[in-house]
């Protein structure tokens, strides 16, 4: 695994709810592990490093399909959890938040981090593994 998603993921950070769901996060890397699920369908599990202006970082597990008979068609697997990598999330008490609110926080990251950047950065990772293949 790439030395930077493994830096980030050893960064048990603590976050507040509230500073992850009212910033705008930049994409830093994205490492890709091709897998295949329990129906036999190709996945890409994707590791990306995310960033705001005030330094947080959060690494984000996300699942995406693809075409294999056309590389540069990917998109998301909605049938996929979102999965923050790295940190403990506190609510706007102090109090670490409940499993359920914790996954649907995963969901609503999505809202604030660029989707389009990851999945182009997915898809041209995606396409430059099978040319040399």
């Amino acid at each position: 695994m790439n030395k930077r998603i493994c830096e980030s993921l050893s960064d048990q950070a603590v976050f507040n709810v509230n500073s992850l769901t009212k910033s705008q996060f930049n994409l830093i890397y994205v490492w890709i592990n091709e897998q295949v699920d329990d129906d036999g369908k190709e996945i890409l599990t994707t590791i990306s490093s995310w960033v705001n202006g005030e330094g947080d970082k959060f690494a984000l597990q996300i699942n995406f399909r693809f075409d294999s008979s056309c590389p540069g068609k990917i998109w998301a697997d909605c049938g996929s959890q979102p999965l923050i990598m790295n940190g403990h999330i506190l609510d706007e008490h102090g109090f670490k938040i409940p499993t359920h609110k914790y996954r649907r926080l995963s969901w609503d990251l999505l809202m604030h981090i660029d989707t389009q950047a990851l999945e182009e950065q997915v898809s041209e990772l995606h396409r430059s593994t099978y040319q040399f293949n």
